[in-house]
């Protein structure tokens, strides 16, 4: 007794493009890429919450302002945390959101507005063609209008 051949078309009822493994992967491989990027977003979220606040002292102008403005007020003047005590609190804050401890200290340099900016920009311009890349991807995905530019 022979075999009946196997039909070579969609099975009955099961056109549906997800019924291919294939498919199936990367449903899941977009599902795991919006994920990663909605958590992306919310611990970036989080971390501007919980940015570092600094306190610029309070010049004796300022007090006699806002002493004539309300009686009832009361003007305290603070003294800026050193540099040194600000990188500390942020190291300890990296420490404990990532669950690691520093090897050894963490050099810090100063830059200027504009240094800064530089490079800030290059270190965009370094991670450029993965962005692009991952627009590419996002597209294809449909999870994204085709005008949309990541890199903006």
């Amino acid at each position: 007794m022979l075999a009946s051949p196997t039909p070579s078309g969609p099975p009955p009822g099961g056109d549906r493009w997800l019924d291919d493994p294939r498919h199936q992967a990367i449903a899941w491989g977009s599902i795991a890429i919006v994920f990663a990027i909605i958590v992306g977003a919310l611990v970036g979220a989080s971390a501007a919450d919980r940015s570092l606040t600094v306190a610029a002292p309070v010049t004796t102008s300022d007090a006699s302002t806002a002493a004539s403005s309300s009686e009832s007020d009361t003007t305290t003047t603070t003294e800026p945390p050193s540099l040194d005590a600000v990188v500390l609190e942020i190291e300890r804050f990296v420490e404990r959101e990532r669950g690691l401890k520093y090897k050894r200290p963490v050099p810090v340099t100063l830059a200027g507005e504009g240094e800064f900016q530089r490079l800030l920009l290059a270190d965009f311009d370094k991670q450029r063609a993965s962005l692009l890349e991952g627009q590419e991807v996002l597209r294809a995905l449909g999870l994204v209008p085709p005008d949309f530019d990541l890199v903006k």
